[in-house]
C-alpha cells in the first residue's frame, strides 16, 4: 500500500509540476531578449559581487509641453472622478489612453519632493569611497518587469578588480544594458555615458539628473492602445497588437555596447567600476487611472524606466585578476557585510575589496550590531576574535566586556546564516567549496557615556593565517534609552517550555529546565515582549502535553490545584521582562480548529471541547490528564472558582492581578456559557484573542488583547494622509503579520513593528491618538523542530501537534514559529531576532520624539526650527519603515532599505 501510496503522490507532482514549469517558462518576462554570454577575458559581470546602493525619489513626469519635473497627473473632469475610465489588461482586453481632456499633469513643489536616502556623498565613485554598509549583490537589477515600482530613481553600483602592473595591461572593453540612463566612472573619473543629458554646466552628470525620455512608441501602439508589458507580450494575448511588438519591448532596454576604456585609466592595485544609472522620467500622457477617487490617476506601467539588465568588463591581458566567482589564492579574508542582510552558505569575498572599519551608530543604555565575514579557499581552524576598548571622547570609555562577538550559524531558510552561538566553531568546514563564517559584533552600550565617537579595534584570526585587523567605531548618540520593559511597542511572542525541554532533553520544570528558560527570557525581554501564557488546560494548540496548573488530592480526597510551576515561570520571566501587562490564563480550547479563516465566530465555528485538566501525584509525580465536570453544571463553576481564587494571590505578590487575561480565542470562539463558567470568580474579566478577524468583545465579554490580521482598520498609510501613534491607545490592538515567514528579509523583520505604529484608520483626523496598533503578535518565540517521524527524523514543531488542536491556518507553522535559535547550551539569539530587537529601540526613539512634538508646550519649548526638524526626521522614518514593511512584502524592498543609510 505505501508503495502505490507513493507511486500515486510522485504521479500527482508531476502532473502538478509540469504545468507549472511551463508556465514558469511562458511567463518569462521577455523571452527574445536575452544577454549575451560573459566574454573572454571578463573582469566583471552581472554576477560578479557589486556593491549597490538604489535611491528612491518621487516620480517625474514629461509634461505636455515636452518640460520635465517632478509630478503628477490628476483628473480634471469630475464626471470621471472615482471611476474607472479604462479597461486594465484583462486576458484579451486592451486599456486605452484616457483623453487628455480629462486630465492635467501637476508639477510638485520642491519641498514635497521626496528622496531617501536624502544625501548621497558626491565622491561615491572614488576608489576610497567607504562602502561597507551598501548591500553586496550580484545583478540583474529590476531587470525582470516585475518591478514597478516607480519611486526607484537611481542605481549606484561599485565593483572591484585588481591590477598588478598597468604598463603591461591592455585596454578594457564595457558592455552595459539598462533600462534608464547610464553614466560609467573608472576610479571616480567618468569614462561613458548615454541616454543622459549634459547635467551641470561643466559636463559632469549630477546624481539627480533624469535620463533621456523614451519615445512614445515604447509604451503607445498607433491606434492609441496601451503596449502591455512584457509577460503578456511574450505570451501573444494581444487581439490587436503592432506587428513589431516585440521590437518595441525590447526598445525599452538601452544599451552602451563596446566601450573601449584605455589601459592609461588603470592604477596598480585595487581599481572601481562605478555605475549609475538613472530613471527615465514617464510622459504624462501614458498616465492611466487606478479607481483612487479624485487622485485616481496612476502610473499604471507594468514596467519602470530603471534598471541593470547586464554588464560585462574585460581585457585581453591576463595582468587584470578578474572578479566574477570565487577567486583561488584569495586565501584568509575579513569584509564588511551590512548588519541588515543576511549571508547565506558559501559566500565568498571580493579578491580587491578593502576592508572598511565596522562603523555602528547607537544610543546609550542600548545594544547595537554590526556584520563582519570570515572566509577562506579551505576549512578555518581555531578562529578567534579580540575585541580592544573602545576610547571616546573626554576619557570614556566603552569597555571590551561591552562588545560581543557572534557566530553565525547556517541554519537559516534559503541556505541563509540565522542563529548566533556564543561560541566560535572548533572548524569552519567546506560548503560549496568555500568556508565562510559571519561575524556578528554587539555592542552594549552604557548609559553613564557622554555621546560621541568611540574608537577601538577588532583582531580576527584563525590558526596559519595572518591577523586581520578592523577599526571598531562607535557613533553614540547623546541620549538614553529606557529600561527595555517599558518599551512603548507591545510583542507578543509565545514561548513553548515543552519545546525547550524536548529539544535540550531536560526534566521539564527542572533546575536545567528553569535555566534554559532564563535564556530565553533574557532575550525576549530585550525585544520588547508583553506576554506569558500560562496553560491552565493539556493538549492545546501549543502542543503542551500537560498544564503548567496541576491538581493533587488533599486530605479528604478533593481535587486542589497547585500553582507551585506557574510561580516559578513566572519569576524567571519577570526578572527580565519586569512588569508583564498580558499574562494569559489559557483556560479554553475548541473542540475542533482545524478549519481556516471562514466564518469565524458564526454557530458552526462555537464549539467548547469537554473540560479537561493536569492531574498531579506528588508522592510517585506521575501526570494524567483528566476529564473535568461539564460546563454549565455548578460543579464547573467550582473548578473555575478554585483555580481563580488561587491564582489570584499569585498575581497579587507580583503586582500582576491586573494584567490576567483569559484566553484564548481564535476564529474558533467559547460559548457564553463557557465562559460565564471560567470568569465566575474573577468580576471584570478580559479575554485575549488571536484571530483572522478583528474582535474586540465576545460573549459580552471585551477582549484585552486582540491580535488580528483582517480588519484591523488601522494600516500603514502615506505620511500626507497623517498617521497614528499606537503607543497612546488606550485597547491593545496588535498586528498578526501572518505574511511573514522564516524566509522574510530582516528588513521586514526590522521595519514591521515600526510600520504598525504608526498605522491609522483612514477616516481619522489627521493626528489620531489614543487609537492604533501597539505592536505585533503572534509570533513563536521558540517552537523549533522537536518531534520525530517513524524513522527517528526531528522534522515537526509542538505547533498544533494534537489532531483536535490544529487551529487552520492560524497554526503557528503557517507564519513565525520560532524567532530564537538553539544553540548548544541554551535558546540563543538570531539576526531575525536581533532585527526585531533593534526595530524596538528604534521606535522608542521615534516615540520619544512623537511625545515631544505632541506636548502642549513644544511650540515654546523647542521652538519653530526644531520642531520643522523632528518632524521632517518622522516623515523619512515612517516612509522608510512603510516602504521596508508592506504587508505582502515588496520584491525590490530590501535591497533599498539595506543600502538606505538606516543607521
Amino acid at each position: 500500500m505505501r508503495v502505490k501510496a507513493m507511486k500515486r503522490m510522485i504521479v500527482g507532482f508531476a502532473c502538478v509540476c509540469m504545468p507549472l514549469a511551463a508556465w514558469a517558462q511562458a511567463l518569462d518576462p521577455v523571452p527574445f531578449l536575452k544577454a549575451p554570454p560573459d566574454p573572454d577575458g571578463a573582469i566583471l559581470t552581472t554576477r560578479s559581487f557589486w556593491r549597490m546602493r538604489i535611491v528612491q525619489e518621487s516620480p517625474e513626469i514629461v509634461k505636455p509641453s515636452g518640460a520635465i519635473a517632478h509630478g503628477h497627473v490628476r483628473v480634471t473632469d469630475p464626471r470621471y472622478r472615482g471611476t474607472q475610465m479604462h479597461s486594465f489588461f484583462r486576458g484579451n482586453k486592451e486599456a486605452r489612453l484616457v483623453p487628455e481632456d480629462f486630465w492635467e499633469a501637476v508639477p510638485r513643489a520642491p519641498d514635497r519632493v521626496v528622496r531617501l536616502p536624502s544625501d548621497t556623498p558626491a565622491d561615491w565613485a572614488n576608489p576610497e569611497f567607504d562602502d561597507g554598509d551598501w548591500i553586496r549583490m550580484p545583478g540583474p537589477v529590476f531587470e525582470n518587469f516585475w518591478s514597478r515600482n516607480e519611486r526607484n530613481k537611481l542605481i549606484l553600483m561599485r565593483g572591484y578588480f585588481q591590477v598588478d602592473d598597468p604598463k603591461t595591461a591592455g585596454d578594457l572593453t564595457l558592455s552595459l544594458w539598462y533600462r534608464g540612463g547610464a553614466v560609467v566612472y573608472l576610479n571616480g573619473r567618468e569614462v561613458a555615458r548615454a541616454h543622459m543629458p549634459d547635467g551641470l554646466p561643466d559636463g559632469a552628470v549630477a546624481l539627480r539628473t533624469p535620463a533621456e525620455p523614451y519615445p512614445l512608441s515604447a509604451d503607445l501602439c498607433e491606434d492609441g492602445f496601451v503596449l502591455p508589458w512584457g509577460r503578456q507580450t511574450a505570451q501573444g494575448r494581444l487581439r490587436k497588437k503592432p506587428p513589431d511588438v516585440q521590437t518595441r519591448v525590447a526598445g525599452r532596454v538601452r544599451a552602451l555596447s563596446d566601450v573601449a576604456i584605455p589601459a592609461a585609466r588603470l592604477r596598480a592595485g585595487v581599481n572601481v567600476l562605478a555605475v549609475s544609472i538613472h530613471r527615465a522620467p514617464t510622459p504624462s500622457a501614458r498616465y492611466v487611472t487606478r479607481n483612487r477617487g479624485a487622485s485616481g490617476i496612476s502610473d499604471d506601467l507594468w514596467w519602470t524606466r530603471l534598471g541593470l539588465h547586464h554588464i560585462a568588463l574585460s581585457a585581453e591581458s591576463g595582468a587584470i585578476r578578474p572578479n566574477i566567482g570565487p577567486s583561488a589564492g584569495c586565501g584568509f579574508k575579513v569584509w564588511n557585510q551590512n548588519a541588515a542582510q543576511q549571508v547565506r552558505v558559501g559566500a565568498y569575498p571580493d579578491p580587491a575589496a578593502e576592508l572598511n572599519p565596522l562603523r555602528i551608530v547607537a544610543a546609550r543604555n542600548g545594544t547595537f550590531s554590526g556584520h563582519l565575514v570570515a572566509g577562506d579557499e579551505k576549512p578555518i581552524e581555531g578562529l578567534g576574535v579580540e575585541v580592544s576598548a573602545l576610547e571616546g571622547p573626554d576619557g570614556a570609555v566603552i569597555p571590551a566586556a561591552a562588545v560581543e562577538v557572534r557566530y553565525a550559524l547556517p541554519d537559516g531558510a534559503n541556505n541563509a546564516f540565522d542563529s548566533l552561538e556564543e561560541f566560535p566553531p572548533e572548524t569552519v568546514a567546506l560548503s560549496r567549496e568555500r568556508a565562510t563564517q559571519p561575524l556578528w559584533i554587539r555592542v552594549a552600550v552604557p548609559a553613564d557615556i557622554p555621546g560621541g565617537l568611540y574608537r577601538g579595534r577588532l583582531t580576527v584570526s584563525a590558526r596559519d593565517v595572518v591577523p586581520v585587523e578592523v577599526p571598531l567605531v562607535v557613533e553614540v548618540a547623546a541620549w538614553t534609552l529606557p529600561p527595555h520593559s517599558e518599551f512603548a511597542a507591545h510583542m507578543d511572542f509565545m514561548q513553548s517550555p515543552d519545546t525547550v525541554a524536548m529539544a535540550y532533553d531536560v526534566p521539564m520544570w527542572s533546575d536545567a529546565h528553569m535555566a534554559l528558560l532564563d535564556k530565553t527570557f533574557s532575550l525576549l525581554g530585550s525585544m520588547a515582549n508583553k506576554t506569558l501564557f500560562i496553560t491552565a488546560i493539556p493538549r492545546t494548540h501549543m502542543g503542551n502535553e500537560h498544564a503548567m496548573i496541576r491538581w493533587a488530592r488533599d486530605d479528604d480526597g478533593e481535587f486542589q490545584p497547585n500553582f507551585a510551576i506557574v510561580e516559578k515561570y513566572l519569576d524567571v520571566a519577570m526578572k527580565h521582562m519586569g512588569r508583564i501587562p498580558g499574562v494569559i490564563l489559557y483556560a479554553w480550547e475548541p473542540a475542533r480548529s482545524d478549519g481556516h479563516a471562514l466564518a469565524a465566530g458564526t454557530a458552526q465555528r462555537v464549539n467548547d471541547r469537554p473540560l479537561l485538566f493536569t492531574a498531579w501525584d506528588p508522592e510517585s509525580g506521575e501526570l494524567s490528564n483528566r476529564t473535568g465536570p461539564e460546563w454549565g453544571t455548578p460543579e464547573a463553576k467550582e473548578f473555575w472558582k478554585k483555580l481563580t481564587d488561587g491564582l489570584r494571590p499569585v498575581l497579587e505578590q507580583r503586582g500582576l492581578e491586573d494584567s490576567l487575561l483569559f484566553g484564548l480565542l481564535g476564529d474558533n470562539r467559547a460559548s457564553k456559557q463557557a465562559m460565564d463558567d471560567i470568569c465566575n470568580a474573577w468580576p471584570g474579566a478580559h479575554w485575549a484573542v488571536h484571530s483572522h478577524y478583528y474582535c474586540t468583545e465576545w460573549q459580552g465579554y471585551p477582549m484585552g488583547m486582540l491580535i488580528a490580521l483582517w480588519g484591523l482598520r488601522y494600516h500603514p498609510r502615506p505620511v500626507e494622509e497623517g498617521y497614528g501613534f499606537g503607543w497612546s491607545a488606550e485597547r491593545w490592538e496588535s498586528y498578526y503579520p501572518r505574511h511573514m515567514s522564516l524566509r522574510s528579509r530582516l528588513s521586514e523583520h526590522r521595519c514591521q513593528m515600526e510600520a504598525y505604529m504608526g498605522a491609522r484608520y483612514g477616516k481619522a483626523p489627521f493626528l489620531m491618538t489614543r487609537e492604533g496598533v501597539r505592536g505585533l503578535g503572534r509570533l513563536g518565540a521558540d517552537f523549533w523542530p522537536v518531534l520525530k517521524d517513524g524513522r527517528g527524523r526531528v522534522r515537526d514543531t509542538l505547533a498544533g501537534r494534537f489532531p483536535e488542536a490544529v487551529w487552520g491556518t492560524l497554526n503557528l507553522n503557517w507564519g513565525v514559529p520560532r524567532v530564537l535559535g538553539q544553540g548548544r547550551k541554551g535558546p540563543i539569539p538570531t539576526m531575525r531576532s536581533e532585527a526585531f530587537r533593534e526595530g524596538a529601540q528604534e521606535l522608542e526613539a521615534r516615540v520619544y520624539v512623537e511625545k515631544a512634538l505632541l506636548d502642549d508646550d513644544a511650540p515654546a519649548l523647542l521652538g519653530e526650527d526644531l520642531m520643522r526638524r523632528a518632524r521632517t526626521a518622522l516623515d523619512e522614518r515612517i516612509r522608510m519603515a512603510k516602504r521596508t514593511a508592506p504587508d505582502r512584502g515588496a520584491a525590490d524592498a530590501e535591497a533599498w532599505y539595506i543600502s538606505s543609510g538606516w543607521s
